[in-house]
């Protein structure tokens, strides 16, 4: 999927690849451990993640939302005239033969950062939120994160 963003649209696009997701290794409940925010300046930091996840594939459920935009993110001047999001999904079966999915959510804007107020209803709640920052992890690429995971 790709559109503007609307978090309960993606949230449907979830649901429909899970259920598509749905194998013999499928337990039939989704449980995502934790959250992962990964916070790119471009496409190729949001990349730089990729051998990371690789190697928890088929260990952790988990949601990732990957923005991928300028380096500041805060206030105001950070809101995006329509940034466009993705949906996709990868399962693996782990070591006791159940899938194991994430859920990935990539919304990229160009020229200006990503509003804290439209990813932040797609963090699942209750579970731990853990950033990836390319970059320096100084308090003002962090403070997004940290608003959005209270």
């Amino acid at each position: 999927m790709s559109a503007t963003l609307d978090p309960r649209a993606i949230e449907r696009e979830i649901g429909m690849i899970r259920e598509r997701e749905s194998n013999p290794y499928s337990s039939g409940i989704k449980t995502n451990l934790f959250n992962l925010v990964i916070l790119a300046d471009n496409e190729a930091e949001a990349e730089s993640a990729g051998p990371a996840l690789g190697h928890m594939l088929g260990r952790r459920p988990a949601r990732i939302i990957t923005l991928v935009g300028p380096a500041d993110r805060g206030g105001a001047a950070g809101r995006v005239q329509g940034p466009r999001a993705s949906v996709s999904g990868r399962c693996f079966p782990d070591t006791h033969s159940r899938g194991v999915c994430f859920e990935e959510i990539r919304i990229t804007a160009s020229g200006s950062p990503v509003d804290v107020g439209a990813w932040a209803p797609l963090l699942i709640r209750d579970i731990p939120v853990y950033a990836w920052l390319s970059g320096l992890p100084t308090p003002a690429r962090l403070a997004p994160v940290l608003e959005a995971a209270e």
